[in-house]
């Protein structure tokens, strides 16, 4: 079942999704604080022409990063909605489960008539 592969693996992507988010994020404090300690002119344009080579690369893996870490749930989540929404599906394509809820209120009612009239 594909489903159920995927399910296992969205923690592992997940845990990817945060190291490259969490480099990424150290890489641009480093460049930011490498421009701020640097006077000289020539050094500070090499650094610039470097990082406008690679500075889409960064945000690209911050974008992707940060969407991974949003749009994909915990294992756990998945489960939950894997077997919550199967259930629901089969409760709404069952017809037998659909009298499940009538029939557990008759049997109910029919155990509190009987612990009443074993009290008269």
């Amino acid at each position: 079942m594909e489903e159920l592969y995927w399910i296992t693996r969205t923690n592992a992507v997940l845990t990817v999704a945060w190291a490259v988010f969490i480099v990424a994020l150290i890489v641009l404090i480093f460049a930011f604080a490498y421009l701020n300690t640097v006077y000289d002119e020539d050094e500070i344009d090499a650094f610039k022409k470097f990082c406008s080579k690679y500075a889409w690369m960064e945000f690209t893996a911050i974008i992707v990063s940060v969407l991974l870490i949003v749009f994909v749930p915990s294992r756990k989540d998945m489960l939950i909605i894997f077997g919550v929404g199967g259930a629901i599906e089969y409760v709404k394509d069952n017809d037998k489960a659909k009298q499940l809820p009538d029939k557990v209120v008759d049997a109910i009612d029919a155990y509190l008539e009987s612990l009443k009239d074993e009290k008269k």
